[in-house]
């Protein structure tokens, strides 16, 4: 099964697949600007706002990790596990 049949097996609004999708399908740690402007391609109509709330979301659900490098800016990725260089 592929990332996006694995996102929609999750029961997520249309907004936070995306955003779950880009993440996903992205190798970096990506801030939640570079979500927006990723997950804007895909989904024109989406708000920074519901790009952000939707990152909290999937975060507090376990489907993604906040990293914090220490510069202030939180970056994301789909892997939860410890990360040695963070």
């Amino acid at each position: 099964m592929n990332t996006i049949e694995n996102i929609k097996d999750l029961g997520l609004t249309k907004q936070r697949e995306v955003v779950l999708q880009v993440i996903r399908e992205t190798e970096a740690h990506l801030t939640a600007n570079e979500v927006f402007d990723k997950s804007k391609q895909l989904l024109p109509t989406i708000s920074f706002a519901t790009v952000y709330n939707s990152l909290r979301y999937l975060k507090d659900a376990g489907h993604i990790a906040e990293i914090s490098f220490g510069n202030g800016a939180s970056r994301f990725d789909s892997l939860t596990s410890r990360h040695d260089h963070a």
